[in-house]
């Protein structure tokens, strides 16, 4: 073994005197005795009788390949060299310009594996002033061997110690070609400290830099070249954002991710979702920093929280017919309304796997939103995929038991912190004894049935579209019972409780629906839930308008609104309103034409004013022309499917 070798050889040289002290005369005959070992150490520790010799002698060998001879060379070389510059005389020198000089070589923290990290500043003024004269060039020189040696001896040489440091030179504040003079530090460095850095990083390079220092004698293998834009990045693959000091190193690409947590989470906070994981892919430290808040429960939910403030997006569309865009699935676009300003924006969702393969085409539609998940499903409902576009996340939901019938699907949010879906099935035969719901809490393995409620859903015809308000689901039934008469209720369901509740209708909401007075009842989203009812002939000229109070078990005194409009083409109030504005959906004048045209009516100033346009809505011509007949019946009513949107960081994998 090389390092036994080596270890005689320098027991050898010991015993000799080969190193520095010449050896003792010859002894006389009558006092022949061995002669002492010669006393040599480096580092503060002597080169035979310590367990921390062999991690110095192997230091020599890897330098040298393990060739015995020539790491003995190198050893010796070194002893003297050591001597000559009287290293532990300076040991106790104190005043050396330290002031200076330790802004230009200082050390900082470790790097991830534990070994200290002395950064280095290619200041050119700093370097002017240390090599202008001789006598400031031995000080210089003789200040850099004391700081490494002050470093070294706090190092650990046992055999499972660390003992070996990380270098870090920057060189942004020097010119691009170094003076071959001011690169005696590092050749002081390779030439008597062997295998003492675990690995050095040279930051902010130009190209020409990186090229000759490739070629140079100065620089081993162990050597990493950055240019300024990969900087940050490159320091943070060995040492952590935390232990870098940015204040004192040219990183000013990435200064953000320096920052207190407690600034950078205020920043984030105020950032869109999509905008804070697009910062993600900047790089490796922002990658970090980024996945350290969005895996964080209480930044995802006070975030959420700040995001419900803003205005949400809409989606306006009834059925899809899918399409591939670079590799993502692009399915609708959503419409953003503030300050009377509406902006399109294409929502896309991430390959959903193999969508073949789970039959969720064709026939692929949203069944509802809550909190940035949406819930996307089949034509058949044997499929269903709960998705955040923005995280680029989705999970696939196991098999319901009752696909083979006609589904009414949510997905809402319990206070315990569970995302719920429910599912109402409801038969194709026209048996409505046979209506069930099933509930399936994510990251279950299972739906489960919900039992005792047959008696509430059994007379369900048909259920318009639902609203989520807090922790519950509301939809405008039509219900019937043995005599076929058939009624209008609002079924509601409480995803804590897990229970249905039905709330009967205003009797003065069903005296204008038996007097056929009504062009349809929706359900919408104000600062609660609330009922409207469209009246007039043979336009719309008046809403009624019904909140939801007392926990949802009645409703408040009847608000009319008036609407002044001559256009007979008015579709439907939008289910999302804000405090002083009520959105409609107004058809265009050709039947032929699925354009939708987005209206804003101010009920103060009693006008409307134009948002948008959306084309391709993929209204039903059949219904739109239902409409324009003024027909009541609640299964013919005019329907634009419509979603509340808003973009999170909720992920659907941790739950």
């Amino acid at each position: 073994m090389a390092l036994e070798e080596f270890k005689e050889v320098v027991q050898d040289a010991l015993k000799n005197h080969d190193f520095i002290t010449p050896p003792p005369p010859p002894p006389k005959k009558e006092e022949e005795v061995a002669p002492p070992l010669e006393k040599v150490s480096i580092w503060g520790i002597p080169l035979l009788g310590d367990e921390r010799t062999d991690s110095i002698f192997l230091k020599f060998l890897k330098a040298r390949n393990f060739d015995v001879k020539d790491a003995f060379i190198m050893l010796k070389n070194t002893v003297k060299w050591r001597q000559e510059y009287g290293i532990d005389s300076l040991m106790d020198k104190n005043n050396l310009g330290e002031c200076v000089w330790d802004k230009i070589v200082f050390t900082h923290g470790e790097d991830k594996h534990g070994h200290p990290v002395i950064y280095h500043i290619f200041d050119a003024e700093l370097y002017q002033q240390a090599f202008s004269d001789e006598e400031n060039r031995s000080n210089f020189i003789k200040w850099v061997i004391l700081f490494l040696e002050r470093i070294i001896r706090q190092l650990d040489f046992n055999p499972t110690g660390i003992c070996s440091i990380f270098l870090v030179h920057d060189l942004s504040r020097f010119p691009e070609v170094i003076p071959e003079l001011h690169l005696e530090p590092l050749q002081l460095l390779l030439n008597n400290y062997p295998e003492i850095l675990a690995g050095q990083v040279f930051i902010n390079t130009s190209r020409s830099f990186s090229l000759a220092a490739s070629r140079s004698p100065y620089f081993t293998n162990k050597s990493v070249y950055a240019a300024p834009s990969q900087s940050a990045q490159t320091l943070s693959e060995y040492i952590s954002s935390s232990s870098i000091p940015a204040d004192q190193l040219a990183l000013s690409e990435d200064r953000i991710t320096s920052l207190p947590m407690n600034v950078m989470d205020r920043v984030f906070m105020q950032l869109p979702a999509d905008m804070i994981i697009t910062l993600k892919c900047l790089n490796k430290m922002w990658h970090s920093c980024i996945t350290s808040f969005i895996e964080d429960p209480n930044f995802v939910a006070r975030h959420l929280l700040n995001t419900k403030k803003q205005p949400h997006s809409l989606i306006l569309k009834a059925y899809y017919s899918p399409m591939i865009y670079g590799g993502r699935l692009t399915l609708f676009n959503t419409f953003t309304f503030s300050n009377g300003v509406g902006r399109s924006e294409a929502l896309r969702l991430p390959p959903l796997g193999n969508v073949q393969h789970h039959n969720v085409t064709p026939g692929l539609r949203v069944a509802c939103h809550c909190d940035g998940l949406l819930l996307i499903r089949n034509d058949v409902g044997n499929r269903m995929v709960v998705c955040n576009p923005v995280m680029e996340e989705f999970t696939y939901l196991p098999e319901p038991k009752m696909f083979d019938k006609m589904s009414y699907c949510n997905l809402g949010f319990e206070k315990s912190g569970d995302y719920k879906c429910i599912a109402i099935w409801r038969s194709c035969d026209g048996d409505r004894s046979k209506t069930r719901a099933e509930l399936y809490k994510l990251g279950s393995e299972n739906w489960r049935e919900i039992d005792g409620f047959q008696d509430i859903i059994t007379g369900i015809v048909s259920l318009g579209r639902s609203i989520g308000w807090g922790n519950a689901y509301y939809w405008l039934a039509t219900m019937t019972n043995d005599a076929s008469f058939c009624s209008n209720n609002v079924l509601s369901f409480n995803m804590t409780e897990e229970k249905f509740h039905l709330i009967k209708l205003p009797d003065e909401l069903l005296n204008h629906v038996e007097d056929r007075e009504c062009l349809g009842m929706s359900l919408c989203v104000k600062d609660s839930v609330v009922l409207c009812c469209r009246l007039g002939r043979p336009v719309v000229d008046t809403l009624l308008i019904y909140s939801l109070v007392n926990n949802g078990c009645s409703w408040s005194e009847c608000v009319s609104v008036r609407i002044q409009t001559e256009d007979p083409y008015l579709l439907t109030e939008l289910p999302y309103w804000t405090e002083d504005e009520i959105p409609f959906v107004f058809g265009g004048p050709d039947p032929d034409d699925a354009t939708a045209i987005v209206k804003s009516y101010n009920i103060h100033s009693e006008s409307f004013k134009t948002i948008l346009t959306v084309d391709e809505i993929c209204l039903p011509y059949l219904i739109r022309d239902r409409a324009r007949l003024n027909v009541c019946d609640m299964e013919c009513l005019p329907y634009v499917f419509c979603l509340n949107y808003l973009k999170s960081l909720v992920s659907v994998r941790r739950r």
